[in-house]
């Protein structure tokens, strides 16, 4: 303990002895960002690494656990882990038809976020595409709402800013949000880089979603994502052009971070399966589920109904001792003490975390295991696992250069920021740790 709080303060004074705060702070996310992208020159991403060598940076950055692009931006924006946040997976569990499928709306968080505390110290903020922003008290925003159906432009602010954006932007006369199309980062970061040019914004997030969506498709490695990783570092070059056209460069702090890595995958592991054939009732709509893996990609999460609770959770327990070696290598069991430890749903009475090439399916029938004659990848494992881990790049004003950090994590980057500032962000874990070590 005593080592850590060293760490702490020898942090906090290196950063506050550096010039001067940051007027401005703009909060890249690069969804399914790895350390790789900017410590392996192979990766094509030349300004993420220029940003890397004059400024500091982070060999690991652990996510949360289900490290999911969901709870793990809510994370990045409050500072505390899901059990505080209450966005534990990209979707509720146990959904009904008057639940939404995926977590979009603001008021779904349950903890104080980066956006209340600028708003009553009076800064002005903007967000692009962030998740569970829709209803956030943010000045300038076109939110991220998934596949919900959910009309984009009436959560967008401020009034207008869609025709704004398409006509000044874009050159479009469209009143209907256009501008989104699949997973352009070059489009979301030309908004932004307006924003920059015509706004005196303090805080701007903006979430960069393709390299997630190349990494889905191929795994760690492929030409599709070596492609969008060239086009996520051209819209971080994009945005550090519109900082020095703005004549704001010299008091601009640039972050760029992820929410998780990614593990290649080729064979889908069924638990609810097991569960069917050793006679536990695995139907979800049915009141008397006697047991349930909720699948949040490397991980899956056991429920359990209150009918002879602890018998069941015994009984699951034994199963999954008793599995043979050839489907027990596919998987690692998280205790109830761990998931309350790491900050996930204390409802969960245990996880599953994959390994060895495994992703988890929520099928209840068919085979358990089901090898892929493709390469995918997948991310929601356990937030220590290597692959899985993100990464973390800090330049610009208030920032000293020259630190090289051995690991951090997600709930640091909040009080990073509001250090940046100079605002006092009430977050419930200690304040910017840059946790365990860092090398200088």
């Amino acid at each position: 303990m005593k080592n850590f709080l060293g760490t702490l303060i020898f942090i906090f004074l290196f950063i506050s002895v550096s010039a001067q705060k940051a007027k401005h702070v703009i909060l890249i996310s690069i969804d399914g960002f790895r350390p790789d992208f900017y410590l392996d020159s192979s990766w094509k991403a030349d300004n993420i690494r220029s940003l890397m060598e004059t400024g500091i940076y982070t060999l690991d950055v652990n996510s949360v656990f289900p490290s999911l692009t969901y709870p793990s931006h809510t994370t990045i924006i409050t500072g505390v882990l899901p059990a505080k946040h209450g966005i534990f997976y990209n979707a509720p569990f146990l959904l009904d038809e008057k639940k939404d499928s995926i977590y979009w709306k603001f008021s779904s968080i349950q903890s104080t976020t980066l956006w209340e505390v600028m708003k009553k110290n009076g800064l002005k903020t903007a967000a692009i595409k962030w998740p569970v922003s829709a209803g956030a008290p943010v000045d300038f925003i076109i939110p991220d709402v998934g596949r919900v159906g959910v009309n984009t432009y009436n959560y967008s602010l401020p009034h207008g800013i869609i025709e704004q954006i398409n006509k000044a932007v874009f050159g479009s006369t469209s009143s209907e949000l256009t501008f989104f199309q699949n997973h352009d980062d070059i489009r979301s970061a030309k908004i932004l880089c307006y924003f920059i040019k015509n706004y005196n914004l303090d805080f701007m997030a903006i979430h960069l979603m393709g390299v997630d969506h190349a990494e889905h498709l191929e795994g760690r490695a492929g030409d599709l994502v070596k492609r969008n990783v060239i086009i996520a570092d051209q819209a971080v070059g994009m945005i550090l052009k519109a900082v020095r056209e703005a004549g704001i460069a010299s008091s601009t702090a640039i972050i760029v971070t992820g929410d998780h890595g990614f593990e290649s995958v080729n064979t889908e592991v069924n638990p609810n399966v097991w569960l069917r054939e050793k006679g536990f009732q695995t139907n979800i709509s049915e009141n008397n589920c006697s047991a349930y893996f909720y699948a949040a990609g490397g991980s899956a999460f056991l429920y359990v109904g209150q009918r002879k609770r602890k018998r069941t959770i015994q009984d699951v327990k034994k199963l999954l001792a008793e599995m043979p070696a050839e489907e027990q290598q596919y998987f690692l069991v998280v205790s109830h003490k761990n998931i309350i430890k790491s900050g996930a749903d204390p409802k969960a009475c245990l996880a599953l975390s994959a390994k060895n090439g495994a992703f988890f399916g929520s099928q209840t029938e068919g085979n358990a295991i089901i090898k892929k004659n493709k390469t995918s990848g997948a991310h929601g494992y356990f937030p220590t696992a290597k692959g899985i881990q993100t990464g973390f790049v800090a330049n610009g004003a208030g920032i000293e250069p020259g630190l090289r950090i051995k690991q951090m994590t997600l709930t640091d980057i909040a009080p990073f920021i509001s250090d940046l500032l100079g605002i006092n962000f009430p977050t419930l874990t200690s304040k910017s740790s840059f946790m365990n070590h860092f090398l200088k």
